[in-house]
This record gives structure tokens, sequence and C-alpha cells, in this order.
């Protein structure tokens, strides 16, 4: 179980990396403003005021830099307990593209945005939360 576990982990990591290395850096801008419009979608299972919240997710204020599965109040799926890394703004636009992909076995319902630039101003909107 634990080999399949480390094996699991690997997998993402090296999934992660590989978005990472095709992530465009004329994209890594965003635009807050775009992001906290398209962000609504989101407040339906997230908040992101300080100290707000979890709801059907966790509360995302904090979240870039932060590392997985950090709330101690939010029961994560068993993939994010096992994750070990921290969400930079890389790994966040893979998983806002592909959760199921990139954190196989995470509880997210979501499927993914279809936009990678739409990705790039949620993100740019959650790192602008201070």
């Amino acid at each position: 179980m634990v080999r399949i576990l480390a094996a699991a982990r690997c997998f993402v990591l090296g999934f992660v990396v590989f978005q990472v290395v095709c992530a465009s850096s004329a994209q890594a801008a965003g635009d807050p403003e775009k992001g906290a419009k398209a962000f609504r979608r989101c407040a339906i299972c997230h908040s992101v005021q300080a100290d707000g919240p979890n709801k059907i997710g966790p509360n995302l204020f904090g979240i870039v830099g932060r590392r997985a599965a950090a709330i101690q109040s939010y029961m994560y799926s068993m993939a994010l307990e096992m994750a070990a890394f921290a969400w930079t703004e890389d790994r966040l636009i893979s998983f806002l593209q592909r959760p199921k992909q990139v954190l196989p076995g995470t509880k997210m319902s979501f499927n993914g945005l279809t936009s990678v630039d739409e990705a790039w101003d949620i993100v740019a909107y959650l790192k602008s939360l201070k």
C-alpha cells in the first residue's frame, strides 16, 4: 500500500512538473479583476475571506504558496492529504484545468477550466487576496 501511494505521488508530481514546463510565461501575469469575476462560480464551494469559513471546499484565502491540505478544520481527500507540495501558481493553473488528472482521487467535482487565460486570471485574483 505504501509503495502504491508513493508511486501515485511520484506520478502526480511528475505530471505537475510537466504542466509547469509547458506553461506559457506570457500568461503568468493574469488579470485579478477578470479573475474575481470568473471566481464567482468557484464561490459556490469556496470562500476567500481571511479566516472565512470552509464550505463544500476549503477556504482559499492565502492558497498561493500554502502547502496542500493545510487547513486543519477541513476534511481533505486522501489524495490531497498525501500530496507533498505547496500550491504554486503553476500547480494551481494545472489543477484548475484538469483537477482529476493532476490529482487523481481529489473530491473536487469541478471538471476544469477550458481557458488557460481564465485559470491565470483566477490565480492572479487569489494571489491578490492579502
